[in-house]
């Protein structure tokens, strides 16, 4: 799968402290009802996640995080 955009967000930096938002921080983002949903990610969650995926060899797995994208 490739990306086929890329949205850039500002991000005040009051926001960012509020939510603890780092370059380290994994974002998981959909499109729902018009809306664009942007959720943080626990490292913990996205590995095991990954782990799952690879393990089930799901043919719609996400590259970037690992999730099948078909169970959500």
């Amino acid at each position: 799968m490739e990306r086929r955009f890329n949205i850039k967000i500002t991000v005040p930096e009051v926001v960012a402290e509020h939510y603890k938002l780092n370059e380290e921080t994994l974002l998981e983002a959909y499109y729902e009802d018009g809306f664009i949903y942007v959720e943080g990610v626990e490292i913990d969650e996205c590995e095991e996640v990954v782990v799952d995926a690879v393990l089930n060899d799901c043919p719609h797995r996400c590259p970037c995080c690992g999730r099948c994208i078909v169970e959500d």
